[in-house]
């Protein structure tokens, strides 16, 4: 028969076991639930709608990404081409509530289409490094007192930079080209399209021949031969 001293020193043991496997428990689920505080913080919903972190597998919608893409059209080639955001551009030659419509292509080409407030064509702009608005100024350049719309273009094919000057002629939009015949004259040879550039210079409010040894020329209206603006027609 067990005496009294064994029989307390059975029951104190069982006592401490017990006690010992509670605390291993209760500390075990509070690991648990610092580790998973922890992945809940670490999941950050950033400014454009993406949650940064690991993310929870099941339990309703895992698909965290909220990112639209641009609106895209497939033009007559088969080639996608991405919208840019179209803009009020106010009064243009003349012309109240004009705006303008664009699109991108694969190698960031744009191409920009200006239109009145009746949404017919009157300008056009292409280059690169212009998504947000079309490269184009207002100035009088010729001293008529009339503003003339000076767009800075560059094609897509050999990078080669124009300006093109479009201007309201009594009701009819013209578009100026640079003519070659006065700096060829000037410099002596035939000009290729690859050997030299045209840019409308803001801060000087003039247009700069920039040939290819880099020399630098002044252009004047004088140099542009206008004709009548065709919409849709490649210039």
């Amino acid at each position: 028969m067990i005496n009294a001293k064994k029989l307390t020193a059975i029951v104190l043991g069982c006592s401490l076991l017990f006690l010992i496997c509670s605390c291993s428990n209760e500390t075990a689920k509070a690991e648990d639930e610092e580790i998973n505080e922890s992945s809940e913080s670490e999941s950050v919903e950033t400014e454009d709608g993406r949650i940064d972190g690991p993310m929870i597998v099941g339990g309703g919608n895992t698909d965290y990404t909220i990112n639209p893409t641009a609106e895209t059209i497939i033009d007559e080639y088969g080639i996608a081409q991405t919208l840019l955001p179209s803009s009020d551009l106010g009064s243009i030659l003349g012309f109240d509530n004009c705006y303008c419509e664009g699109y991108m292509d694969v190698i960031g080409h744009c191409n920009w289409t200006i239109y009145n407030g009746d949404g017919d064509e009157i300008a056009c702009q292409f280059g690169f490094d212009c998504e947000d608005v079309p490269e184009c100024y207002v100035a009088d350049l010729d001293g008529d007192g009339e503003n003339e719309l000076i767009c800075n273009c560059t094609y897509g094919a050999d990078g080669a930079q124009r300006v093109f000057i479009f201007r309201n002629n009594a009701g009819i939009i013209e578009v100026g080209s640079f003519d070659e015949t006065r700096m060829e004259r000037e410099i002596g040879e035939e000009l290729s399209a690859i050997s030299y550039n045209v840019f409308y210079d803001e801060a000087q409010n003039s247009i700069v021949f920039v040939y290819i040894t880099g020399n630098e020329y002044s252009i004047l209206p004088d140099d542009f031969s206008f004709s009548n603006y065709v919409p849709g027609e490649a210039i």
